[in-house]
Formats: structure tokens, sequence, C-alpha cells
């Protein structure tokens, strides 16, 4: 039992590190008036899960310990829900509904697509090997 919450902890540093490298890149690049940095993020981190999810469940021989490192620990500390409610509040308190509205439409949407294409990604990869 306490070899997951090690396993947790090693992959959630790594996605917070991973998060934290994103973000200033993202504010380097693009600004800061849209969270374009957590949006991506938020996105890939979907994508990913779907792969990994589905890597899992296709294939039967990802290992326990590696599906928890992967998506509680490395996923988890990537992707960030309290970061995109709080990008949310902050975009509405700065007076752009439209982006705060497009901003949580398009998360929710294209993260949900997004780990439906990871699914698909892997059975085609599968399929292939």
């Amino acid at each position: 039992m306490r070899m997951d919450y090690l396993i947790v902890f090693l992959g959630g540093g790594v996605g917070s590190t991973c998060r934290y490298g994103v973000n200033m890149l993202s504010a380097r690049w693009f600004g800061t008036g849209f969270p374009v940095g957590t949006l991506s993020i938020n996105l890939f981190a979907a994508l990913l899960m779907g792969m990994v999810v589905e890597f899992a469940f296709t294939k039967g021989n990802l290992s326990p310990h590696l599906k928890l490192l992967l998506t509680t620990g490395l996923l988890g500390g990537f992707s960030t829900f309290s970061a995109f409610a709080l990008e949310i509040v902050e975009l509405f308190q700065r007076g752009q509904t439209m982006a705060a509205v497009g901003y949580a439409i398009v998360s929710v949407i294209v993260g949900a697509a997004a780990v439906v294409l990871g699914m698909w990604l892997v059975r085609q990869a599968i399929s292939v090997f």
C-alpha cells in the first residue's frame, strides 16, 4: 500500500514540474491574457489519458503500478482542474465573459474528444502492430 503512495508522489512531482514548464513557456510565447498553457495541458493530458487507459484495457499487460504512475501520478499532476476553474473566474473578473465561456466549453468538449481520440489512436496502433 505504501508503494502506491510513493508512485503517485513521484509521478505527481514529474507531472507538476512539466505543467509549470509548459505554463512558463506558454506565458513567454503567448502572453498571459488567455490561459493557453492550461488549455493545452488539459487537452494533451486528456489525449494521453485516453491512450493510457485504452492501452491498459486493450493490451491488459500494463502493470497496476505503471497505470497508477501514469494516470493518477503523472497525468494527475500535469493536468489540473483547480487551475482551470480559477482561470475561468479570472477571465470573468477581467470582464472577458466570452473568453471565459469559450474556454470552459472548449476545454470540456475538446477534452472529451481528446480522450476519445487517444483511445482510437491506441486501437489503430495496436491493429498495426
